[in-house]
């Protein structure tokens, strides 16, 4: 009978195989007569078409595999190089990150954060991917804002560093400045 179905509706015996074992599961295999409008007894096997045109079937193609779903900040690094609207993807990675609905993101702010820190939205996508959720407490747009600008501080005085401090009184006064905020 399997070898019936299977020609009648050009579905692979596999697949109605599984599609009966469904049906006789869920107690929808009835074969009682039933009739048509006019009265005449259709055919059980008529039934079972029905039955079977009804269940779920395997699709031959496999579903596309979204590369977010495997890897979140490989594919936003990858979109960015395309992408026109850098913010927008940074912006997804963000609210796969952390809750929208209780901080949503600020695309201002994200934005002068993405231009200030070295490396752009790339930078800041990994910053926000390697942000754990459950140990940031607050908004987690100041504590990404504040690991930016510590970063930007450190180029800022590896740049000093490099120079030429001895001459320059602009940068001993910075250097000053940073010796006596961290209590040095």
């Amino acid at each position: 009978m399997d070898d019936r179905l299977s020609q009648l509706t050009g579905l692979s015996a596999v697949t109605v195989q599984k599609a009966l074992e469904q049906l006789s599961a869920q107690c929808l295999l009835v074969l009682e007569p039933r009739q048509t409008e006019d009265g005449s007894a259709l055919d059980p096997l008529y039934v079972l078409l029905e039955l079977v045109d009804a269940a779920p079937v395997e699709s031959p193609i496999p579903a596309p595999v979204d590369p977010w779903a495997l890897r979140p900040l490989a594919a936003a690094i990858a979109e960015l190089q395309t992408a026109t609207n850098k913010l927008a993807v940074v912006a997804r990675l963000y609210a796969m990150r952390f809750d929208t609905n209780i901080y949503p993101f600020d695309f201002g702010r994200m934005g002068r954060v993405a231009k200030t820190i070295s490396g752009g939205p790339t930078r800041l996508c990994q910053l926000i991917w390697s942000a754990n959720p459950e140990s940031v407490r607050g908004n987690p747009l100041d504590y990404l804002t504040a690991i930016a600008s510590r970063e930007t501080r450190r180029a800022a005085v590896s740049v000093v560093k490099q120079g030429d401090n001895e001459t320059d009184p602009q940068m001993q006064a910075l250097q000053r400045a940073r010796c006596e905020s961290n209590g040095n």
